[in-house]
């Protein structure tokens, strides 16, 4: 089946036991057309061919794109170099909704997964969609100078995607809401009084920054004015178009967390911008110190696949996340749950920068299986699937907790971000102890990849990346005999290591029981047959996911029921962080991997 921004979002999340048949109903009426393709739609009508995708000439620029393959990041040259980080995104419709022609003429189906900004803008659909860009400002020659006064995190949504960018129709939506959502820096400091005034940077108006480049969902690279200096300087400025509960969550944590030299510093402004309504001056994001080299989520592979990043640095490497994470927990009493080397930057002098404090929560697959329960509790509470549950399986514990959770409605979540922990719900059921074996289990996970030489642990339909694995967790071929210890001991009861338990199978390459083929999801144990039919290929696709999240599922209840137990035993086998720095750096390797 046909890979879209709605098939990865519900075949890769527990709710797909109560909306599959949505999604099969979903692909049947715009994901099957294939077979038959009337001639309003068809190729071979000259009118539904795309003439050129070149956009060479272009005054728009793609920067990148989130959300599957749905969200854009599409920069007006026009406006630059004068531009402030407006966050004023592209968005199109799921990929199927578009005719099947375009969808295999303009790669949407290959933009679900990529991660990688340059590869995204290569793609047919960001060319094209620059040239709609131009053709809109052709038709209203006011649109950029209206587009300059559109509130902070406004959407340009198409509302079709057509062979010709003449006939594509664009629907500017302000975004009111999230102006009136943001507080100010006083209301912060009055909610959160326990932090010092002198911890508080100075605010800086967002017209007073320059746009640069969109190098994250959340991070944009701008410059400031240096007045004292008399020049511009580099900044990354950290944002949130969606919700701000996880940015001032961050924005606590970093005022908060004693200096570290492997962690993020300090924000060294606020970002605020006066609301259009009322004129309050809300905190939109704040500037951080940037990292030109980047995460060494892409840095990695290259390094090791060309015997270019000794042993004894990526041992180095290891010692300070550990080393950070120590201080997390030691220092600032709390969790860091998103470790993975997309959160982890390198500075200019080659040594470690952990960052990104918002505390979403991880990929599934990176998970503390102690965690896992509680996340798929929190998914399926989300779909509001207690009943239909009732009726499916005879899951006693998820159900039970499914009745007892209750969800604080986001205002009330929002007003009580004083508590740094308050937004990770699953990690805030753990005591301090588990919470520190938690992330022991991550960094377990996160020596792997760094020894290997891999931006992720699985390949997953949900995300690639300029190099994909081309191995697997707990897969070995680099990693020293010492190093090899240590990952199996922090991730001792990683479902890997059973591979016995026929309950909770995971073979290479199979996560959510699918694999990525080109744009298409396929079932990964059943051969596509040639002569299947495109209703056959969907419904095999689905039940090979629906029957992988049974089994999950199964799993977590039993899990659970551990869990809730007075005498659970997970995690007890893993060390402490401490622990795991001392064994760390007892190591000697030399450059050649000997020890």
């Amino acid at each position: 089946m046909e890979s879209s921004s709605l098939a990865v979002d519900l075949l890769c999340r527990p709710y797909l036991i109560l909306k599959h048949e949505h999604l099969r109903q979903y692909y049947n009426e715009y994901g099957a057309k294939h077979d038959s393709v009337e001639w309003v739609q068809s190729r071979l009508n000259p009118k539904n061919r795309v003439n050129s995708l070149d956009n060479s000439s272009s005054r728009w620029r793609v920067d990148g794109s989130t959300a599957s393959g749905t969200q854009f990041f599409i920069v007006p040259l026009d406006l630059l170099p004068e531009l402030e980080p407006l966050r004023i995104d592209v968005f199109i419709r799921d990929q199927l909704r578009h005719p099947p022609n375009l969808r295999s003429d303009l790669d949407l189906n290959l933009g679900v997964p990529i991660q990688e900004n340059r590869a995204l803008a290569r793609l047919g659909i960001s060319r094209h969609l620059c040239r709609a860009l131009d053709q809109q400002c052709i038709r209203d020659p006011s649109f950029l100078a209206r587009y300059r006064r559109l509130p902070f995190g406004s959407r340009l949504f198409f509302t079709n995607v057509s062979s010709n960018p003449r006939d594509m129709e664009l629907l500017v939506i302000p975004t009111f809401d999230l102006e009136g959502a943001a507080l100010s820096v006083k209301s912060l400091q009055k909610l959160w009084n326990d932090i010092p005034r002198e911890q508080w940077p100075e605010a800086v108006d967002l017209s007073r920054l320059r746009f640069i480049r969109q190098l994250h969902e959340s991070i944009t690279l701008v410059e400031l004015v240096d007045e004292a200096a008399g020049k511009m300087q580099q900044f990354a400025f950290k944002s949130n178009t969606n919700d701000l509960t996880y940015l001032y969550h961050e924005l606590r944590f970093l005022l908060q967390c004693p200096p570290h030299p492997n962690i993020m510093p300090r924000p060294v402004r606020l970002v605020t911008k006066k609301s259009n309504f009322g004129g309050k001056a809300g905190v939109f994001g704040f500037l951080l110190q940037y990292f030109p080299r980047g995460s060494i989520r892409d840095f990695l592979p290259r390094r090791v696949s060309g015997a270019l990043l000794p042993m004894s640095q990526r041992l180095s490497l290891c010692i300070e996340v550990t080393s950070a994470l120590v201080h997390i927990k030691e220092q600032c009493g709390t969790f860091y749950s998103d470790l993975r080397p997309d959160n982890v930057l390198l500075s200019d002098t080659g040594h470690a920068i952990v960052c990104d404090f918002e505390q979403r929560g991880n990929h599934y697959e990176w998970c503390p299986p102690e965690t896992l329960p509680y996340l798929y509790l929190e998914n399926l509470k989300s779909a509001e699937g207690e009943t239909k549950l009732c009726s499916l399986a005879d899951w006693t514990y998820i159900i039970k907790s499914l009745l007892d959770m209750e969800h604080p409605p986001l205002h009330h979540r929002y007003l009580n971000i004083k508590e740094l922990s308050s937004i990770n719900r699953p990690w805030l059921r753990l005591d301090p102890l588990r919470q520190e074996r938690a992330m022991v289990y991550t960094l377990g996970l996160f020596i792997y990849a760094i020894f290997e030489g891999l931006s992720g642990i699985r390949r997953t339909v949900s995300h690639s990346y300029p190099t994909e694995p081309n191995l697997e967790f707990p897969q070995m071929r680099f990693t020293p005999t010492q190093i090899q210890i240590i990952i199996r001991k922090c991730t001792c009861d990683a479902p890997e290591w059973r591979m016995n338990q026929s309950s909770r199978k995971k073979s290479s390459g199979d996560a959510y029981g699918l694999l990525r083929h080109g744009g298409h999801i396929v079932p990964a144990h059943r051969q596509v047959m040639r002569e299947e039919s495109m209703e056959e290929t969907i419904k095999n696709t689905v039940d090979a996911a629906l029957q992988w999240w049974c089994d999950e599922l199964s799993w977590a209840n039993d899990a659970l029921e551990n869990l809730e137990s007075e005498d659970s035993d997970f995690g007890c086998g893993r060390p402490l962080l401490p622990e795991v720095l001392a064994a760390l750096q007892e190591i000697n390797i030399t450059n050649d991997g000997r020890l």
